[in-house]
């Protein structure tokens, strides 16, 4: 169906809605409403140009234009800004007026005399707060320093400022001493330089031990063994590193002492299983599963950390030896993560999903025949009867 022919009312009207859309005209209903938006927006509880407050003018404007029963129309916050400072100028100027005329405050205030009273009186105290951390501030900066500049002046330097600061002028009088009276001032000066560096230093140190605490990372590996037989020397597959020295190593166990109290986020993958050399089949070979979690840990206790290694490789047509799980406890026996290993493979020309580490308690087969062990104990022997 078309639509009825335009007879140019229609054109009219859309050009008187235009013009009293474009001509917003400022009424006291208006003026009271924007303070209203502001009070409710908490808009003078974030500092002067911050984001936070740029946020707060937009959402400000967004919901001043969606009011339906008096018309605001703004293109951006700016307008809003603006309105804002002409009406707080008003208000002060209102309020300086009446106060030099009676001598004291007026008590019969409107709506928007008390709105905007609330919230200049939040703007004032924002700004006295932000005023004050910025005194101290400086302060904290002067007192620094001043402590550096102390660290490095000289024993003449030191003598002058100490003799100024008691109101006294930095006079030597040619006069013999003995050597102990001579040196007593110089063993003060050095008494105190030696205390400022040593301040210095252990600001130093405590940043640095911050920043060693937050970036310590340890990397476990199997220590190159492979197959059923664990490693039995560290070696110095940690020299250099952040554990290096932490870790001791008991039955192909690893014991770490944890250096720092706080959260580590612990990553733990176990092996893949064994392949076959004949065929080639690493590529189709149990992968071993990875999990990572978050653990609270205390500094001094000890983690056992026991890494799978990679399963024996067929070299004799034999069935593959699976691959060894990752297992992290605390204590003697508290699991944290436990991770299981992939099955082995023997003249596997494709693969086999089935044969990647789950997280059951039965592991899954290498090859589709065999099956994995459950809980806790081996799988069975392969139909040869080799495992």
């Amino acid at each position: 169906m078309s639509a009825p022919a335009s007879d140019g009312k229609l054109n009219q009207i859309d050009e008187l809605l235009f013009f009293a859309v474009g001509a917003m005209e400022w009424t006291q209903d208006h003026n009271v409403i924007l303070p209203r938006e502001i009070l409710e927006s908490d808009l003078f509880s974030f500092k002067q140009e911050s984001v936070a407050r740029g946020a707060r003018w937009v959402s400000i404007t967004e919901k001043l234009n969606q009011v339906k029963t008096f018309c605001f129309h703004f293109k951006d916050k700016r307008a809003v800004r603006d309105r804002w400072v002409l009406l707080q100028k008003k208000y002060n100027a209102m309020m300086h007026q009446e106060e030099t005329a009676s001598g004291i405050s007026m008590d019969d205030l409107s709506e928007i005399d008390v709105l905007l009273k609330e919230l200049v009186g939040k703007e004032e105290s924002l700004n006295e707060v932000g005023d004050a951390q910025s005194r101290k501030q400086k302060e904290d900066k002067s007192k620094a320093e001043d402590i550096r500049h102390r660290a490095l002046e000289r024993y003449s330097e030191t003598k002058k400022r100490k003799s100024t600061e008691n109101g006294n002028e930095c006079e030597e009088k040619p006069r013999r001493q003995r050597r102990s009276a001579r040196t007593e001032p110089l063993i003060d000066f050095m008494q105190e330089k030696v205390k400022t560096e040593r301040e210095l230093r252990q600001q130093e140190l405590d940043l640095r031990g911050v920043e060693q605490e937050q970036n310590q990372q340890a990397v476990f590996t199997n220590l190159n063994a492979s197959g059923r037989i664990g490693p039995t020397t560290l070696g110095s597959h940690y020299t250099g590193h952040d554990h290096d020295g932490q870790v001791t190593l008991s039955s192909g166990v690893q014991q770490w002492t944890v250096p720092y109290t706080g959260d580590y986020t612990i990553e733990a993958i176990a092996a893949a299983g064994g392949y076959d050399r004949h065929t080639n089949s690493i590529q189709y070979r149990g992968r071993g599963a990875r999990m990572i979690g978050t653990f609270g840990l205390n500094k001094g206790e000890v983690i056992q950390i026991l890494v799978g290694q990679e399963g024996g490789i067929n070299t004799r047509y034999y069935s593959s030896g699976g691959g060894g799980g990752t297992f992290v406890v605390r204590g003697a026996n508290t699991p944290l993560i436990i991770t299981g290993g992939g099955g082995g493979v023997n003249r596997a020309r494709s693969r086999h999903e089935g044969c990647d580490a789950s997280t059951n308690t039965t592991g899954n087969p290498g090859y589709k025949s065999w099956s994995g062990g459950s809980n806790g104990h081996g799988a069975q022997t392969a139909d040869d009867g080799y495992s």
